[in-house]
């Protein structure tokens, strides 16, 4: 023959929205980690006209992120810009789904909330794979686990003390 064959490469794993299905959210450090290599590589694939799919997205057994050709399962695909994926993907790790009900997820670090905020459309997006990737970067000094007691406070912080200067107010 020829001599050429083309090889294709069988990873393991599953993809992102199986991985999701069965795990439900995950958890901030491994999150961020997804999505750091989640920018990596679509910035190395270059420009996508047609647009991503959430479903050309691997996760290995090694949990390492692979970005396929093709979207893997039953279609149809939903395509996507790079900022409407980013968003998409941020809401299945953080939130383990994607519908818009948009809470944080409680073992998310304090210094992390504005840009997983961003990330999941909760408030102003990103306009970028740069602005994103740097915003995550400047993230990995931070503590990667929050202490259940320092989440209390902020959970008292951002429920209790609105929820009490209503009340004062409506007393007035």
């Amino acid at each position: 023959g020829s001599g050429t064959a083309d090889v294709f490469e069988s990873p393991g794993g599953t993809s992102l929205t199986e991985l999701v299905a069965s795990r439900g959210r995950i958890d901030w450090p491994m999150a961020q980690r997804l999505l750091v290599a989640l920018i990596d590589e679509m910035k190395a694939s270059g420009a996508n006209p047609s647009g991503w799919a959430v479903e050309q997205i691997w996760v290995d057994r090694n949990w390492d992120l692979r970005l396929l050709d093709e979207p893997v399962g039953h279609g149809p695909f939903a395509r996507r810009s790079e900022p409407e994926l980013i968003a998409d993907v941020a809401r299945l790790l953080f939130l383990g789904k994607q519908d818009q009900n948009l809470v944080m997820p409680p073992d998310l670090p304090f210094h992390a909330e504005e840009t997983v905020s961003r990330l999941i459309g909760k408030t102003a997006q990103f306009r970028g794979l740069d602005e994103v990737r740097a915003a995550l970067s400047r993230l990995e000094s931070g503590p990667v686990q929050i202490q259940r007691r320092t989440r209390s406070a902020q959970m008292a912080l951002n429920v209790v003390l609105p929820a009490a200067s209503t009340a004062f107010v409506a007393i007035l």
